[in-house]
């Protein structure tokens, strides 16, 4: 574990000493990423102390331009020689400060902070001509935006833009800057909150998975043969029983399956879990039309997996010892042949198989992994030891453990594998073993390079004949959709889909327009579902002879989110007469349930409250136009009351439509005739002279912020 060190900076030195002493010791005091870190290079290896997500590659803190980031095109790995690194003295802060906010709260992306820093050293080139940052300041910072909004997405800018601000914030608080910045981030966090409109349709279907591929992946579970494609529909299967990450369900454990009765006495199934952002592990149940689906996959997986298990299970025991399959055996401690190496590296049917490639391939790797040998004529001959040294060293850095943050061992996961054991090209290492991750699904949702997906491998594709592709994340913004669509409660969604904020369920709900219109229109005439005037079709079939649905299909033809609920007014007939003013609508629904939107309700009830009050007080110290207010505040507070009566009244089930009934509405214009009349009230005229009394005029314009 790390121990965080705070800086304090001194009041006695200068801006500049402060960054040398902070430089100095997060260089030479701090433990994080080992005492041992060669903080002088430009490239930082931090694979052994952040666990990557669904990735097998290694991850590093590369610290380069923002200029050679952009223009880099991967596939090369980086070190100090074939990177731009940034200037100095920016270039010794970025790693301070690196390495120090790290040790503050550990992160699992390095990009997520390089960026901004990057981000930051070219904007001080831009204004300053060198990267100095004892000079950053609000202008700097303003110049690292117009860079952040040319080069990267809004979503992604908002977030370096307020990383900047941290950084800003922190110069300052430790009086780093000749000039303490005071700046925020002037990015505004993007709004998917439309439903309406081509670009609402194109971000709802971009994460929404396809639907020929959700009909052909069942077919496909029930066809697959190979390991491989027992394991990758097995996993497809449990994200679809689920609203699982897919990192989280590489961490399941052996024995995750979980059987209970419920109060009612009938057997639940479920799966231990270990959510991935923040929350407690928990037991997420599967509803029980997928439970047989869930327990197939599950059995499946320990199949497929069983022989690697074993590997880590002797490992676990033996971990100064090569695993060997027991007919092999004898040839521990002795001297081997290449034919001997290959059966111990690819296993039996490579070396029974196919003699000469055996041979091949294991001279091959021998020369590949530096092992010492010597010859024997044109035979390789090996020391036991020295392979068994060789094969030791390829165990993962973390062994036993697949996780040390939630303390799962290798021999107890669910999903692992031996190193390379589904590759396309490469041979499986029969005694190592290797996590299992995210890219192997991915692989098998859509074709990339080398490897075909399982939509091509069993002939499906789209209905136009274009190949399917999926991701694996759209499983859980499809299955949070159905939920809400369902009415389940927003802390249900939450619960179920792992997470600890409620409010992060609105980026997963892609419900479109017309399904919201379908969702009003089946609870209109549903007592249990519908609290207004709208609740009882009985009265209205008295008055018109037409059906339940039919009647919901004329009376809501169109719908769109507000800040409290849901606007069923038609824009195509008249224009809105209550602009700002929904909860004095009787077009507009409040969903009960809806957290975030219920909450608002809530929060302007107590401020109309306030409103009133003053109000109240304006209108005792004679102010003009107070009674008028007073009146509106009076009017407003009953509806939200009564709103709010109804969020709370626990007879009311979570996914109620809200809709209050004798609304006393008044158009624009009988408002303004009655603002005119009341105005025209103030003004005194002489019976006798047609005149106007100039001294009311007065106050009156005075009142109404005029000049006389």
């Amino acid at each position: 574990m790390n121990t965080a060190k705070i800086f304090e900076p001194e009041e006695t030195l200068s801006s500049t000493e402060n960054l040398d002493k902070f430089i100095t010791m997060c260089r030479d005091e701090l433990t994080v990423f080992g005492s041992n870190l060669p903080f002088d290079k430009n490239v930082w290896d931090l694979s052994s102390y952040i666990e990557g997500k669904g990735s097998t590659k290694r991850i590093s803190a590369i610290f380069s331009t923002h200029k050679f980031a952009s223009n880099e095109k991967g596939g090369t790995k980086a070190n100090d020689k074939n990177i731009t690194a940034m200037q100095d003295p920016f270039l010794s802060f970025a790693k301070a400060y690196f390495r120090y906010r790290f040790g503050l709260k550990s992160f699992k992306q390095p990009g997520q902070l390089l960026e901004p820093l990057r981000v930051l050293e070219q904007a001080l080139i831009n204004i300053n001509g060198k990267a100095d940052p004892n000079t950053i300041n609000n202008y700097v910072l303003d110049e690292a935006i117009l860079i952040t909004k040319t080069n990267y997405s809004q979503g992604r800018g908002y977030r370096i833009g307020a990383t900047l601000q941290n950084i800003g914030k922190f110069l300052a608080d430790k009086r780093l800057t000749k000039v303490a910045p005071d700046w925020k981030n002037p990015l505004k966090r993007p709004s998917d909150a439309s439903r309406v409109g081509k670009e609402a349709d194109d971000r709802r279907n971009k994460k929404m998975p396809s639907e020929a591929g959700l009909e052909a992946l069942p077919e496909i579970f029930n066809k697959a043969t190979s390991p491989y494609e027992k394991l990758v529909s097995s996993l497809i299967a449990l994200l679809i029983c689920a609203p699982n990450r897919i990192n989280e369900v590489f961490l399941l454990p052996y024995d995750c399956e979980v059987a209970q009765k419920d109060t009612e006495g009938t057997e639940q199934y479920g799966l231990r879990w270990f959510p991935a952002k923040g929350a407690a592990p928990m037991i997420k149940w599967i509803i029980p039309s997928m439970a047989d689906i869930a327990k197939e996959a599950i059995n499946k997986i320990k199949i497929v997996t069983a022989q690697a298990r074993e590997v880590a299970n002797w490992y676990e025991k033996n971990p100064d010892s090569i695993y060997l399959p027991e007919k092999i055996e004898y040839v521990r401690d002795t001297v081997l042949s290449t034919k001997e190496v290959a059966y111990i590296i690819f296993g039996k049917d490579l070396a029974d198989n196919d003699l000469e490639r055996a041979r091949r391939v294991a001279s091959i790797w021998i020369n590949n992994h530096s092992i010492p040998y010597k010859k024997d004529g044109n035979k390789l001959v090996i020391q036991f030891a020295d392979l068994e040294k060789q094969v030791l060293g390829l165990l993962p850095d973390r062994f036993p453990y697949l996780n040390e943050e939630i303390g799962l061992k290798f021999s107890e996961a669910l999903v692992l594998q031996m190193t390379n054991e589904y590759h396309c090209n490469k041979g499986t290492l029969m005694p190592t073993l290797s996590a299992v991750r995210m890219g192997i699904v991915d692989d098998a949702l859509k074709n990339r390079g080398n490897m075909s997906s399982l939509f091509y491998r069993f002939g499906y594709t789209e209905l136009d004949g274009s190949p399917i592709k999926m991701t694996s994340h759209q499983f859980r913004h499809y299955l949070n959709t159905l939920a809400q669509k369902g009415g389940l409660s927003q802390l249900d969604i939450a619960k179920w889909s792992g997470r600890v904020d409620i409010h992060q369920n609105k980026a997963y709900d892609h419900i479109s327009a017309n399904e919201m219109i379908e969702m009003v229109r089946d609870a209109i005439g549903n007592d249990n579902a519908m609290q207004g005037p709208l609740s009882n079709i009985d009265d209205i079939t008295k008055k018109v002879v037409i059906s339940r649905d039919e009647f919901a299909r004329l009376k809501v033809r169109t719908a769109h989110v507000t800040e409290t609920g849901v606007c069923i007014h038609d824009f195509t007939m008249t224009p809105c007469d209550h602009h700002r003013n929904c909860m004095g609508c009787t077009e507009h629904f409040c969903m009960k349930g809806d957290k975030e939107r219920n909450d608002r309700i809530k929060k302007m009830k107590k401020d109309t409250e306030g409103f009133l009050e003053q109000a109240k007080n304006a209108q005792k110290e004679g102010y003009f136009g107070a009674n008028r207010w007073e009146e509106y505040h009076s009017w407003f507070l009953d509806i939200l009351t009564n709103t709010c009566d109804i969020l709370d009244d626990p007879s009311v089930p979570d996914g109620s439509l809200i809709q209050l009934s004798n609304l006393s509405t008044v158009s624009s214009i009988d408002n303004a005739d009655r603002r005119r009349d009341e105005n025209s009230k103030n003004i005194q005229f002489d019976k006798e002279n047609k005149t106007i009394d100039l001294d009311d005029m007065r106050k009156l314009l005075e009142n109404m912020g005029g000049e006389t």
